[in-house]
């Protein structure tokens, strides 16, 4: 498959992001993106393999508050079914690349995977488990702004969806962030939370 778009390089009005605004300034530019990517049935479910590029010609300040016009980037996704006979369920693994330009950019690489299982309980086939790690990488021009500081931040979450029923589902979270806000002085943060989730019929 391919598909593509093009948009208003600066939607809405960055003075009031909260409104419901819709300009189309001539200052603005376009952000165009584009994807391509495969689509594959196996044996043990549907795998999907893409990548895209984005490219938008707004003007903006960079991180070091200098004014650029251009910005560009890419990624690449991958999301595959794991045969694991042994186990009950569904599982299946994703992972994702991503990169921009390091010279207008406070992240320029960034790293996720994850595994993604359904119905690990056999008797609970609507229930959910996830396991992901999201790594974040700063981009040298961004860390001479900083003048100090760790060069990424990485996150580990683990979740778990419980279908109470037919509409209704509990989903705890826990989150463990090294390195947050990418500030030295800053320790290991850890994150609960739940959320519950209402599919209305």
């Amino acid at each position: 498959y391919a598909s593509a778009g093009v948009y208003d390089g600066i939607p809405g009005d960055p003075g009031d992001p909260y409104g419901p605004h819709v300009r189309l300034d001539s200052g603005d530019g376009v952000f165009a993106i584009a994807e391509s990517g495969l689509l594959r049935d196996t044996p043990a479910g549907p795998a999907k393999f893409a990548a895209g590029a984005w490219h938008s010609t707004a003007r903006f300040d960079d991180v070091a508050g200098q004014a650029r016009a251009g910005n560009r980037g890419a990624y690449l996704i991958a999301e595959v079914p794991l045969p694991v006979a042994a186990l009950p369920g569904e599982l299946g693994a994703f992972a994702q690349l991503g990169v921009a330009r390091s010279d207008r950019n406070a992240i320029h690489r960034y790293l996720g995977a994850g595994v993604h299982w359904r119905g690990p309980l056999g008797h609970r086939p609507d229930d959910a488990m996830s396991i992901g790690v999201a790594h974040a990488r700063l981009s040298d021009s961004y860390r001479r702004v900083l003048g100090r500081g760790p060069r990424a931040e990485t996150a580990v979450e683990v979740t778990y969806a419980w279908q109470l029923t037919e509409h209704i589902a509990l989903q705890p979270d826990l989150q463990v962030i090294v390195d947050p806000a990418l500030a030295a002085d800053i320790p290991t943060a850890v994150v609960i939370g739940a959320r519950i989730i209402i599919a209305l019929p």
